[in-house]
């Protein structure tokens, strides 16, 4: 549901389309921009779900195994690491 919520988001600020690509990456124009790793942790007999999202947002890094983007490449609207934190626990409050 993650990438979904990551993709959602980005939507909000492109007209490119964003693939999600099975299990944690997302793709603009089939380079990276995105990856969510998840990890369920037990403590005290209680689940807990732990996610770690990596955006690229300025930058796109180089890496010879595969072709990266950015934000700043990609997205129409001036972006905030705040304002793309905010629009993400916006869309946990509705789930």
């Amino acid at each position: 549901i993650n990438a979904k919520i990551i993709q959602r988001i980005l939507h909000e600020y492109t007209k490119k389309i964003i693939k999600i690509k099975k299990p944690n990456d997302l793709l603009i124009d089939g380079k990276k921009i995105c990856g969510i790793l998840q990890e369920v942790i037990e403590h005290k007999n209680e689940k807990y779900l732990i996610t770690g999202i990596g955006i690229n947002t300025k930058i796109s890094p180089t890496d010879q195994n595969f072709r990266c983007t950015s934000l700043k490449i990609n997205l129409n609207k001036k972006n905030t690491i705040a304002n793309l934190s905010r629009l993400y626990l916006n869309f946990l409050r509705l789930i």
